[in-house]
């Protein structure tokens, strides 16, 4: 059976080139050099692509020996060939004289075949090509560390491919083939600097105050013409309450102060415990006032945490400035603040398993998460990829789970994935030790952000599985050995091209597995002196055949009415009792307490998709837990186009949303959309643009994070979900009564953010995928918005509400420009920058006239468009009214300090827009001709491959048909078999027109006849004036009918 699909996934590349012996393993790795090139998309997701193997070496390269290139592709290669069960190619498939086979995950194996690989000579260039499955949107889609290994698994990663996280080895993406996932009418294109320019040039951003902070506080009151100025002599008050003293060290070093004992009552941050009043989450409340006539700041709070969101306050007020006396001091406005969240769960999901995030890095983001008042960090610390913490209790369990090597056997590490370091060191490998977690938990104490761990107790415990094998077979315990290798070869693939790491439901080992993981890391905890109080179990479903096939092979019978569900109850009692057991909260995803939420194998389960497992029939009274929603929102009326049969008996539950159905059920939900909160996706189109961006899904920007309504069970922004199957999107000025929302509700419990790393291979690639847009999640969590009550009654006008989302949007982004910004350059954070936008006026009346002057903006206040033109020898900030002279000119821009700049982008005085431009060439001449012609055919269209593999036969589905009457692609069989049948379809086409001109007639007609009967009824005489009126009218309704 062929797999076609379109969701990412990573291949890795193998390709024997060795000489005879292991040492040419290196010598190869230094003379090939290795180009991948995107060489076009398809219409309906699928692309052609290259890798090209150079040889500046100064000998031939030819078959002989045994050798391999491994290469991590994210999509699957010649998907139409591949057989999902067997995981193989069903027949033979040879590209550029090499033989393709597939090994597991993204890991794939090119061999020289002895009959056409021939030799690549020195300075000669070889392509292997080949179609792959959905789509690349840019350079940070391809893995590096390219490796060249041999049978005695010596392996050498090809140098220029090594550690390249700038991805130099990526060819550009130079045309509308390459940079649009459905060329050639895909929408969505990179932004230019000119399409920039227009959409900020319509901005108007507010001017900001100091006491303008993020997130926005519940109440304010400023007196700007007052300042207060702090230095080093002033004191941080207590009171000596001993309460307090877990804080005081983190905020005398952050201040760069002291602590008196000695009540003070000027030149004081004074700290205070009290209650406090009837607010939201009334633990985090706090309350600042800030005197200049005293010279003081005070700050009350309801807890410890809330004195420290009342002190994160204060950092963000801080700005420094020149005292007339005094000199360079820190000063903050006079003002009274009182303030409490709207949610008291505000985090963020970190994936750490797939690739390793250091403890630097993690540090950085708790005081950065702390500094945005953020309270969770969930940390995922395996899955399928890696096992990212230290099990005391199990030798060799973790240092094996969490390497990634050149062993294919998996028996000393996993097998390198993700563009991994084949020697085990370096990207891919690596785990947190026990006393480097505590010492994490520590830090999270003093910030008051819980650290919830996260194990995949579900269908993504590959590396938890091959890391206890080994631990089985170094101890020889087998009491928490689930593994069951019988099934290796015969198990469903995974979307990932796993076979392994599919929970067990019916092992006792599973369940022995679980408790000592838990157990381990709850001892972690309490050494720390932070007890565990949540962990995070997963929950993505497993395929129904694993399990039945798992629990056949225990001898536990299936022969029990809709078996997988059972089963599937059976495990969450299971874990509930451990959580109990534990004292803990169990969270996981919503689908660990659905039914059959992906297959229904009998027909009669259908109608109870979606419906959330009842709680108090299966699970203890004390079982505490929260589940995650990924897809809130959507209409359990959708589940009625899954159904084979039985569409009838909908009930009222059938038009709920999956948010609202679970809060009736009892649960208590965070929203965690995978549209609004996945920080993994770019946050804008661009082949140079950090981030994802599978095929089917759009960039989110920060406007949309901004702009969410998290307490909408059905709604969001304004965009509410229709009463029918077909969609939730509604764009009335009144949603449809199934969107109202109960005023009382208290909506969910609160709002989780969530990062995969999967192509985060440093520091700055992950910062760059937050922030900024974390920030305007925390904004969104903390405060909540006058416009996000539109469909809660009173119901608010939604153009209203789209005007105030905007204009509160402008004044978000003119603070993050004007101070959260440059306080992420204090932390050292690289968050995403854009490049300006701009465009070139002729700066004179002659067109021809290379001379051109630039007007620019940038997406945040106070930071500066710089130019560079081909006369320059470097960047300059843009001068208006300047004159610029060049053919290419090059902007960037720069914050205020010149500490951080954004990718430079190129604009041609020719082609000052390319992308568009191109585009409506290209379709300006698609409509004109019949057929459209793809770069691969240029590359294929008249010659065969040189290693006589006839590579361009791959091009057979092109070229790409449009009929211009009805608007439709084709490939070439489809375009014929169109032809003949299209004279028919015309005759058909102009029936119907017919049909409806004669409909909209009669109906002229019916409505004239009607107007006249009430005339005549209403009036027996009428002058000569309104006869003369209805004759008129009546002769302009003729004349619109025969128009």
């Amino acid at each position: 059976m062929a797999l076609q699909t379109s969701g990412s996934l990573c291949l890795l590349i193998l390709v024997h080139v060795v000489g005879t012996t292991s040492a040419n393993v290196e010598t190869l790795a230094k003379d090939v050099r290795v180009m991948y090139y995107l060489i076009n998309h398809n219409p309906g997701g699928s692309y052609y692509a290259a890798i090209i193997l150079t040889n500046n070496g100064t000998s031939s390269i030819d078959h002989s020996g045994d050798w391999s290139l491994y290469v991590c592709h994210e999509n699957l290669i010649e998907f139409k060939r591949f057989d999902s069960d067997t995981g193989e190619y069903e027949f033979p498939t040879r590209r550029g004289g090499f033989s393709l086979s597939h090994i597991e995950g993204c890991m794939y194996k090119f061999t020289p075949d002895p009959n056409s690989f021939g030799t690549i000579n020195p300075g000669r260039s070889r392509y292997i090509t080949f179609l792959t499955s959905a789509s690349i949107t840019g350079k940070y889609d391809i893995f590096p560390n390219f490796y060249i290994a041999n049978t005695t698994n010596s392996a050498k990663v090809i140098q220029n491919t090594k550690a390249d996280l700038s991805r130099e080895f990526v060819g550009p993406f130079q045309n509308l083939f390459q940079y649009t996932r459905n060329p050639p009418r895909d929408p969505i294109l990179p932004v230019s600097l000119s399409n920039r320019y227009s959409g900020l040039v319509k901005n108007i951003y507010p001017k900001t105050t100091q006491g303008d902070i993020i997130p926005t506080p519940r109440m304010k009151y400023e007196s700007p013409q007052k300042k207060v100025y702090m230095n080093s002599t002033w004191k941080i008050d207590s009171r000596n309450d001993a309460r307090i003293s877990v804080l005081m060290e983190y905020f005398t070093s952050t201040l760069d102060m002291t602590e008196t004992t000695t009540p003070l009552l000027h030149n004081v941050i004074l700290l205070q415990l009290k209650a406090a009043p009837a607010v939201e989450n009334y633990h985090e409340w706090y309350n600042i006032t800030i005197s200049a006539d005293h010279s003081y700041v005070h700050i009350v709070g309801n807890t410890t945490h809330g004195l420290l969101n009342g002190f994160q306050t204060v950092l963000h007020l801080i700005e420094k400035e020149e005292h007339p006396k005094l000199g360079r001091q820190l000063a903050v406005p006079q003002m009274k603040i009182v303030d409490s969240p709207r949610f008291q769960y505000r985090g963020l999901q970190l994936d750490t398993a797939s690739n390793f995030i250091n403890m630097t890095t993690l540090k950085k983001l708790l005081h950065v998460m702390a500094f945005l008042k953020l309270n969770k960090l969930q940390l995922l610390l395996a899955n399928d990829y890696g096992v990212r913490l230290e099990i005391t209790t199990m030798s060799h369990f973790h240092t094996v789970g969490s390497t990634r090597c050149h062993d294919e056997a998996e028996e000393s590490c996993l097998f390198s994935q993700l563009g991994s370091d084949p020697s085990g060191n370096g990207l891919g490998s690596g785990y947190y030790t026990a006393k480097e977690y505590i010492e994490l938990l520590s830090i999270a104490k003093r910030l008051h952000i819980e650290i919830i761990p996260m194990w995949s107790f579900d269908r993504n415990m590959r590396a938890s599985e091959i890391a206890m094998r080994a631990y089985s077979k170094a101890t020889n315990d087998n009491t928490m050995n689930w593994s069951l290798p019988t099934l290796d070869k015969t198990s469903q693939l995974k979307p990932n091209l796993f076979r392994l790491g599919k929970v067990d439901p019916c092992a006792v080992e599973t369940e022995r597995f679980i408790r000592n993981i838990i157990s381990t890391i709850k001892s972690y905890h309490a050494e720390a002196g932070y007890p565990l109080k949540t962990f995070g179990v997963g929950g993505e479903d497993t395929d129904v055949e694993a399990w039945l096939d798992k629990c056949n092979a225990r001898n536990k019978t299936n022969n029990l009415k809709h078996p997988y569900i059972r089963r599937k109850v059976q495990f969450s009692q299971m874990l509930s009792k451990v959580a109990t057991d534990n004292d803990l909260v169990i969270n996981a995803y919503d689908n660990m307490f659905t039914a059959f939420p992906n297959k229904c194998l009998d027909p009669n389960d259908c109608p109870n998709w979606f419906v959330p497992f009842n709680i108090s029939k299966w699970y203890p009274k004390n079982f505490r837990f929260t589940v995650t929603h990924r897809d809130p929102r959507v209409m359990f009326l959708t589940r009625l186009h899954m159904r084979p049969s039985n569409t009838t008996n909908i009930t009222a539950m059938d038009i709920e949303t999956k948010l609202r159905t679970f809060k009736k059920n009892g649960y208590k939900s965070i929203i965690s959309m995978h549209d609004i909160h996945d920080l993994s996706i770019k946050e804008e189109p661009g082949p140079h643009v950090p981030g994802d961006m599978p095929y089917g899904k759009a960039p989110i920007p920060l406007e949309d994070i901004y702009g969410t309504w998290p307490e909408a069970m059905c709604c969001s922004k304004y965009a509410c979900p229709t009463s029918g199957p077909g969609g939730y999107r509604f764009t009335h000025n009144q949603p449809p009564p199934v969107c109202i929302e109960d005023p009382t509700d208290q909506g969910p419990l609160g709002m989780q953010a969530t990062i995969t790393t999967t192509k985060v291979l440093d520091e700055d690639y992950l910062f760059q995928l937050l922030f900024p847009r974390l920030i305007a999640f925390a904004e969104r969590a903390w405060h909540r918005a006058s416009w996000e009550n539109t469909v809660k009654r009173p119901l608010k006008n939604m153009t209203e509400a789209e005007i105030e989302e905007r204009k509160d949007f402008l004044k978000f982004k003119a603070i993050l420009g004007a101070k959260i910004l440059p306080k992420l350059d204090m932390f050292k954070v690289s968050y995403y920058l854009a490049p300006p936008g701009a465009i070139l006026k002729n700066a004179t009346a002659d067109e021809n006239d290379p001379d051109r002057t630039v007007s620019w903006l940038t997406d945040y206040p106070g930071f500066i468009a710089q130019v560079k033109t081909d006369f320059m020898a470097d960047f300059e900030d843009i001068v208006d009214s300047k004159v610029y002279r060049g053919m290419v000119l090059e902007f960037r821009t720069r914050n205020n300090d010149s500490s951080r700049f954004s990718r430079v982008e190129r604009m041609s005085t020719l082609h000052p827009d390319p992308y568009a431009s191109e585009h409506r060439a290209i379709m300006h001449n698609f409509t004109r001709s019949p057929a459209l012609t793809f770069p691969i055919q240029l590359m294929f269209g008249h010659i065969s491959d040189p290693t006589g593999q006839l590579s361009f036969t791959i091009t057979d589905n092109l070229p790409l048909f449009y009929d211009t009457d009805f608007q439709r692609y084709f490939n070439r069989t489809g375009f014929l078999a169109f032809r003949e049948r299209k004279p028919m379809l015309l005759a058909q086409q102009q029936l119907q027109i017919a049909i409806v001109e004669q409909y909209r007639w009669e109906r002229q007609l019916r409505l004239l006849a009607a107007s006249m009967a009430n005339q005549s009824v209403s009036g027996q005489g009428l002058n000569s004036t309104s006869q003369n009126q209805v004759a008129t009218s009546n002769r302009d309704i003729f004349r619109n009918t025969q128009l």
